[in-house]
């Protein structure tokens, strides 16, 4: 401007405009922030009237405590009295002193406005069916099985639904006829038998059974079927081949025929170097894998068995955790390996690791596939079941805490929209879990039944669960020695 020579003079201030904060809204105190009411005082209560009841007064001894304690400590800031009439009433000596912290608690404290939502609380909880619609599911204990004289661990039932077979800490295994409760053969071995699997073969089928650092394999006389025949022919293959020369980390023993054992059912033995606490069998009936959980060798805890091939073979050289469990895919060539925190999907044409899932468990327990392969379900010892849908992510899509206790099993039913879980609390809980075929739409899942009828002995309560392949049943086992069916 100076360079333009032009002078310019100061312009005229805006004079602060005055207004009366009473007559009513005006555009600057728009700007203000929101008034904010007082709080309210707290209303008094019955030791500070005038004739209040002998439960106020203080005794002698109250009295000389309250005199003592600090004024910060005290409960009250005044002594009780008992006065005739309200006009005998002297004047509050700390009235004054009341007010002035009032007044210094209104303009020293910040105050901030909690905006609270008005919703109707009903509106948050999700529209799940009731379970009355949801039937048919367990819900009476029907038959209890009495038989063992020690905890029963392990328990599975065959493809056909017809058997069940039990095994407890004593080395005792009863197979069952479930509709009459009739023991229809018992074997016995030598150590505790820690888990049971009986194969997914409709007509027949086989048994196996862990105990110690065996896995044995039986084929229960009471099976007569076709298929038993060929079952037959392919372990005579499987031990002609093994006659041949082949190869193998484990030691297999076959039963030769005419032997009390072979007559007894036994056919294969397989001997490890640990303990071997978990099995599962293939949904083909062809491969076995076994677990021998928390061993300094890592590369021995797993080990898959192939029947025709006659040959035991590992699938990881090392692993950086300990495995607790394994499960195959029902279709598709995948093993799911469960450790204490976390879940992999291990592919085992390309040998290669598919994912990992993250439970955020302290330490896993169990695990099922739901037939379909997408969904599976772990559980914990730290009282939780966990729902993964894998089309969902690594992480859990439903973590159900319905036990008190560690949950020791977990498994889906193969036909019916049913999955269940058992702990050490006693109870078996049974749920509906219907996967829909699209893929928008997630898994709808809804609490049906707690069923309660094993007691709890020494922490221990239901230690294993199994359901009915064909019926929606649920059979279980526990540590009162009492294997149970709930129909």
């Amino acid at each position: 401007d100076v360079y333009k020579r032009q002078v310019h003079g100061d312009k005229d201030k805006e004079e602060d405009q005055v207004w009366d904060i009473w007559e009513g809204t005006n555009e600057k105190q728009l700007n203000l922030p929101p008034f904010i009411s007082a709080p309210k005082l707290k209303l008094p209560n019955h030791a500070e009237s005038y004739n209040p009841s002998e439960e106020y007064l203080f005794d002698d001894d109250e009295k000389q405590a309250w005199e003592k304690a600090d004024p910060e400590d005290r409960t009250i800031d005044f002594i009780p009295q008992k006065l005739g009439a309200l006009r005998k009433v002297s004047a509050y000596q700390n009235i004054v002193k009341e007010r002035f912290e009032r007044c210094l608690d209104l303009y020293l404290c910040p105050r901030v406005r909690k905006k609270k939502l008005n919703i109707d609380p009903e509106l948050l909880m999700p529209n799940l069916p009731k379970p009355s619609e949801l039937r048919p599911f367990p819900t009476i204990a029907n038959i209890v099985y009495k038989g063992h004289e020690a905890r029963v661990r392990a328990i599975s039932i065959s493809a056909s639904g017809q058997f069940l077979a039990t095994g407890d800490e004593s080395g005792k295994l009863i197979i069952w006829d479930v509709m009459t409760s009739r023991i229809v053969t018992t074997y016995t071995f030598e150590g505790i038998i820690y888990s049971l699997d009986w194969s997914k073969i409709e007509d027949g089928g086989f048994l196996c059974v862990c105990y110690d650092t065996y896995m044995c394999l039986i084929i229960p006389q009471m099976l007569a079927s076709t298929n038993k025949t060929k079952l037959e022919n392919k372990i005579e293959d499987s031990a002609d081949m093994h006659r041949g020369g082949v190869t193998n980390p484990l030691k297999w023993t076959f039963y030769e025929k005419g032997s009390t054992e072979y007559e007894l059912g036994y056919r294969l033995l397989i001997t490890f170097e640990y303990t071997v606490k978990s099995l599962t069998i293939h949904s083909r009936g062809d491969y076995i894998a076994t677990v021998s959980p928390n061993i300094s060798k890592t590369g021995d805890q797993v080990f898959v068995h192939s029947l025709s091939k006659a040959v035991s073979q590992r699938p990881f050289t090392k692993s950086k955790n300990n495995i607790q469990k394994v499960s195959f895919h029902p279709t598709k060539a995948l093993m799911f390996i469960v450790t204490q925190k976390h879940t992999y999907i291990y592919n085992l044409q390309k040998q290669q690791l598919v994912k990992k899932l993250v439970s955020g468990a302290k330490f896993n327990s169990s695990i099922s596939v739901h037939p379909n392969g997408d969904n599976l379900l772990i559980g914990t010892y730290d009282k939780r079941v966990m729902w993964f849908d894998l089309d969902l992510g690594d992480t859990p899509y439903k973590t159900l805490r319905y036990h008190s206790k560690a949950v020791r099993q977990v498994v889906f039913h193969q036909s019916y929209p049913l999955f269940a879980s058992c702990g050490d609390d006693g109870t078996i809980n049974v749920f509906h879990a219907t996967v829909f075929n699209d893929l928008m739409q997630n898994a709808l899942i809804v609490p049906l039944k707690i069923l309660k009828g094993h007691k709890v002995k020494e922490d221990l309560g239901v230690l294993d669960i199994v359901f009915h392949p064909k019926q929606p049943w649920v059979f279980s086992c526990g540590a009162d020695h009492n294997v149970i069916l709930w129909t």
